[in-house]
């Protein structure tokens, strides 16, 4: 499956797309950036927040963020078909980047330089399913379309730090009181939770992404979330259970 077309990315419609949750974010921009890059898009990835350093073979450009206040015609310079720019605010270690501020990349959709702009806007320290913190996710005012993602891993877990990033807000925002193991029932309540995985997204389309339906279990519990969602109607415009590095 092409993912830019199922989410109906098409040519000449300049999105900027924000993403949050767990379980995937990260592997969710880079398949979409070089889908679209291959059809020949002007594509920046970039972040509102801390996030692992890209590896050099998943952009063609790299540039921070006092580089462009510096010099605008150097991210001009970097807007070509087929190529990807990621933009960073500044170091925080060898592996590690700073986000740009959201404002920043509102003025860089303004001056319409590229076709797409990817944000990863929240962090999950690699853990498959999140909440939240007060100040996240950090949705960019002019985000099109919000791309929340939770992994499938997380069901049969405990809903421990181990398991879960910023685990006593879940537990605060989903009214968890006893020890319980992530269910169908629980995922579909953080997606619909006004401070759950959609937060900050209010009037934005949304695409709720489950990811690492690695196995038939997997899928039918995926299947079953998004049943749950569908009866409960989700104002939510699409729901793809799938395996963003298989099949």
């Amino acid at each position: 499956m092409n993912l830019a077309k199922r989410l109906e990315i098409i040519e000449g419609d300049k999105k900027v797309i924000s993403i949050a949750g767990g379980g995937g974010k990260t592997t969710t921009m880079k398949r979409l950036a070089r889908e679209l890059a291959e059809e020949g898009r002007k594509v920046l990835v970039t972040t509102t927040t801390a996030m692992m350093m890209p590896e050099e073979g998943d952009y063609d450009f790299f540039l921070t963020e006092e580089e462009i206040r510096e010099d605008h015609s150097i991210l001009k310079n970097s807007a070509e078909s087929g190529k990807i720019t990621v933009l960073i605010g500044s170091m925080v270690r060898i592996d590690k980047v700073k986000g740009v501020e959201m404002s920043f990349i509102d003025k860089m959709k303004d001056m319409n330089i590229f076709d797409h702009i990817l944000v990863e806007t929240d962090g999950a320290r690699r853990k498959p399913i999140k909440a939240p913190r007060e100040d996240e996710p950090l949705n960019p005012y002019t985000t099109d379309l919000v791309i929340g993602v939770v992994g499938l891993d997380s069901l049969g877990k405990k809903i421990e730090e181990e398991n879960v990033h910023r685990v006593e807000i879940f537990k605060k925002i989903l009214g968890i009181q006893d020890e319980k193991f992530i269910d169908e029932e629980i995922v579909a309540k953080l997606v619909l939770h006004p401070q759950g995985l959609f937060k900050n997204a209010s009037g934005k389309e949304k695409v709720l992404i489950l990811n690492k339906a690695d196995d038939l279990i997997l899928r039918e519990r995926g299947e079953r979330i998004r049943n749950i969602l569908q009866k409960k109607n989700a104002p939510i415009k699409d729901i793809l259970v799938m395996s963003l590095i298989g099949e």
